[in-house]
């Protein structure tokens, strides 16, 4: 059964309540440090922490609009993962596995002077944050996801997948950081403008970094995530912090499906919001409806 045979697909219609937009130009950079490792973040505003965590491939910049939207409430931070743009990127695929990623997170929101956040988090940041939530619930204020079905939800899809995740296949060869130049991974960029940012961004980064998140995290021959390395290892209980999810309906590369059932990996509050006509980068396709969902749905909880 699709998960519209489980879940209401809700129509994004609220109306923002933002105290005027500021300019993601103005925001200041900040370094946290993760034993050794420096990590990027811009911040603006002020208020309650909001942690915008990006994906692949992309970086802080790719949450301006919510960050600009949302920095009259709130203490918008988005941070570089290791390896993107201005963070460190640390040689061999040891330092890509989920422990030292996780700890990248927890070391902004120390360095930032705060023990928890709100979190918003897409492709790999929200891979990390649902592992952040589970092992550090109490550094999670508020988890919002997009684009990643629970991990659970996601190898259960997967899994009935010929080839599994196939796409990542291509990420997981040696040497594969030769075919992924900068101009490919600001390609799903749509404004020639913003590409150039991104091409920028992605000259400065470390793509064989980039493509360890895969080797780390992923099992080869079948481009499933990787739950069997002891490092990976965990005990998935269910998350306590309230839940919301924004799905892309049209994303191509991970299952919509992966959404099916996950009242079971959430203890309490779960909302899922299904946004048509958007893709993977739901926070880029459809930049106002996500911003208006988070807004509406932190205010209810605040």
């Amino acid at each position: 059964m699709g998960v519209r045979g489980l879940l209401p697909i809700a129509v994004l219609s609220l109306v923002a309540g933002c105290a005027g937009r500021a300019d993601v130009d103005a925001a200041r950079d900040g370094y946290a440090n993760n034993g050794g490792v420096r990590i990027h973040y811009k911040e603006m505003g002020s208020g309650p922490l909001m942690l915008f965590i990006h994906g692949f491939p992309d970086f802080w910049y790719t949450w301006r609009r919510q960050m600009e939207a949302l920095s009259g409430q709130y203490h918008t931070v988005a941070m570089d993962l290791r390896g993107y743009n201005l963070s460190d990127a640390p040689e061999g695929v040891d330092n890509y596995y989920y422990d030292s990623l996780v700890g990248d997170v927890l070391a902004v929101i120390h360095d930032l002077g705060e023990q928890q956040a709100i979190i918003v988090a897409h492709d790999w940041g929200a891979a990390i944050s649902w592992r952040l939530a589970t092992q550090h619930p109490e550094a999670v204020q508020l988890l919002i996801i997009c684009n990643v079905p629970h991990p659970q939800g996601l190898s259960r899809e997967v899994g009935t997948r010929e080839g599994g995740l196939s796409y990542a296949d291509r990420f997981i060869e040696d040497g594969a950081e030769a075919n992924f130049p900068p101009q490919w991974l600001s390609g799903w960029v749509r404004d020639p403008d913003v590409r150039e940012v991104y091409f920028e961004a992605f000259r400065r980064s470390d793509i064989r970094a980039m493509l360890n998140y895969y080797r780390a995290n992923f099992r080869p021959g079948t481009a499933t995530p990787e739950q069997g390395r002891s490092r990976n290892a965990i005990e998935w209980t269910p998350v306590q912090s309230p839940v919301l999810i924004i799905f892309g309906e049209s994303d191509p590369y991970l299952p919509v499906d992966g959404l099916n059932y996950s009242w079971q990996y959430v203890a309490n509050d779960l909302r899922i919001e299904i946004i048509q006509d958007a893709g993977h980068f739901v926070q880029a396709d459809a930049p106002d409806k996500v911003t208006r969902a988070i807004e509406s749905w932190v205010a209810d909880r605040r």
